[in-house]
């Protein structure tokens, strides 16, 4: 059964919402006429071009646009009953009864069930050894497998699809990617083939999708996670935040690696407050889903090598400024999260988080390695990239305080350090 809320209760919750302020905890807002204006949480812009008007918001630049309902839905990753149900409480607003009516005809979550289920079952049968042993070679015992629900596509092409369309499911199965339309030859083929498979869930534990890695020889990505759909959106989805809320909660500290099998060895070892990216890009609302969990430090826990320390640049931008006590765990080079927590434990990793350098240090070691002892030529290619940085970062405290530090790093006054405006060329006599 669904629960409903009368329309004009929500009109009254919507009516009486401070937007400006429920927005400003995320964005910074500068009045504009009558409307404010600050920059899109949603995508990376220079320039100013979300604005808040009246009971509404929008992105002229992604067309991201909603109420205060779509906000918290959007931002926070919150369900519209939650959502409606914290706008209420902020606004005093008793909600009534809800009354309850049967839900809509949208299959997809027990689509998803059922794939999962049909995952499980595959890699418990005698045709999963071979994943069983993958798995166990990878250090993870019987208990994190059922724990994590981790399962196995076999590498047959319409085992899934087959099932699906026999219930009446297709049209859900394409609409969740999880079968695909043939080229050419109609029909449909299963995505996930020969892959162990993870399945990707909410922060409040609802299947949304699945990840898989795949075991077999012939040329396949190495891992695959489902498209984007409906339920399913990369930038407000972080694995393992299901299991890992108390341990977010009590701690305050939340460890970010990259991969589900990162993650399963740092679980398996005792280390709980985990939460992975999954093949994407840190989002603001990945920052909104661990502040909602009362998360206030991060420690980047990365791969050792190269694309991994590179990370760290990409995620400058929107860390710096985001409030987060942020420190980067260095990893012995060509190691990742996976491989450490196995051979160190969770002593090894506890020690590797303790050890964890500022992220602010890390990001101007890696700009400028020598620091203020290095050559003219080198903190001129530094300054160079600093200041492309810079005019990224949006003016106030965090960049006057990243200034300062910047300034002492490059051994130089802040001023040197700020971008140069574009020159008119020499004045002629």
């Amino acid at each position: 059964m669904a629960l409903t809320i009368p329309s004009e209760t929500i009109t009254e919750v919507l009516q009486r919402t401070d937007l400006v302020e429920l927005i400003s905890r995320h964005v910074v807002l500068k009045r504009a006429g009558k409307s404010w204006k600050g920059l899109c949480p949603f995508h990376e812009e220079k320039s100013a071009s979300f604005t808040v008007d009246g009971e509404r918001w929008r992105c002229f630049g992604c067309n991201a646009h909603g109420d205060a309902l779509e906000w918290l839905k959007r931002k926070e990753g919150l369900p519209f009953l939650d959502a409606i149900r914290r706008l209420a409480a902020a606004a005093g607003i008793p909600l009534p009864s809800v009354t309850t009516r049967e839900p809509t005809s949208d299959p997809t979550a027990k689509v998803l069930q059922l794939a999962s289920d049909h995952f499980t079952a595959a890699l418990a049968a005698p045709a999963g050894a071979p994943a069983r042993d993958y798995l166990a070679s990878r250090g993870l015992s019987a208990e994190t497998i059922a724990e994590l629900g981790i399962g196995w596509a076999p590498d047959a092409w319409t085992t899934l699809t087959d099932k699906l369309a026999r219930l009446g499911f297709l049209s859900a199965a394409k609409a969740l990617g999880l079968s695909v339309a043939r080229q050419g030859s109609g029909g449909h083929y299963d995505l996930f083939r020969g892959r162990v498979i993870f399945p990707i869930r909410s922060h409040s534990g609802a299947l949304l999708a699945f990840s898989g890695r795949y075991l077999g020889t012939t040329p396949a990505p190495k891992y695959l996670n489902s498209p984007e759909s409906a339920r399913y959106k990369k930038a407000s989805t972080l694995y393992g935040l299901d299991l890992a809320r108390q341990d977010l909660r009590r701690t305050r500290t939340a460890i970010l690696v990259e991969g589900n099998f990162d993650f399963a060895a740092l679980w398996q070892a005792g280390v709980k407050n985990v939460v992975a990216l999954c093949s994407t890009a840190l989002t603001g609302e990945h920052l909104a889903l661990l502040r909602r969990c009362d998360v206030t430090e991060l420690v980047l826990l990365l791969d050792g090598d190269k694309a991994g320390q590179a990370a760290i640049t990409q995620h400058a931008r929107l860390i710096l400024p985001s409030g987060f006590a942020t420190r980067v765990a260095h990893l012995p080079f060509g190691d990742d999260p996976d491989t450490f927590a196995r051979r160190e434990g969770r002593a090894g990793v506890e020690a590797l988080i303790s050890a964890a350098t500022p992220f602010s240090a890390v990001f101007l070691e890696r700009l400028l390695p020598r620091g203020a002892q290095a050559p003219f030529e080198q903190k001129l290619r530094g300054r160079q990239a600093l200041a492309t940085f810079l005019e990224r970062l949006e003016g106030g405290f965090w960049r006057s305080a990243f200034l300062a530090e910047a300034a002492r790093h490059f051994g130089v006054p802040a001023e040197d350090l700020l971008p140069t405006p574009p020159s008119s060329g020499p004045r002629r006599a």
